[in-house]
């Protein structure tokens, strides 16, 4: 391959990639969307593509929301006792 055609099929990547990232950056989702896509299901929240998210949700419905997350060899007890402090303390965690 010489060094035009190698410059060429550059370029061509590089125009593609970034009409994928600006199409992709132009519909961004709103809450409202998100809200769609995904259905409660018990402690559950179902994506729309069928996936199963546990949760747990402590304290009272108005606070200040604190959001826990864990790793892959975790479990949401894991967060417990740090979850069952603050919503004493008045967060919605």
């Amino acid at each position: 391959m010489n060094n035009i055609t190698r410059t060429f099929a550059a370029s061509m990547l590089a125009i593609t990639l970034q009409a994928g990232v600006t199409a992709h950056a132009a519909q961004p989702e709103t809450p409202a969307q998100i809200a769609a896509a995904a259905t409660l299901d018990g402690n559950y929240v179902v994506t729309a593509d069928g996936v199963r998210l546990y949760y747990k949700d402590w304290g009272p419905k108005d606070g200040p929301v604190v959001t826990f997350s864990h790793g892959w060899p975790l479990s949401s007890d894991s967060w417990e006792s740090q979850m069952i402090f603050l919503a004493d303390q008045g967060y919605r965690v």
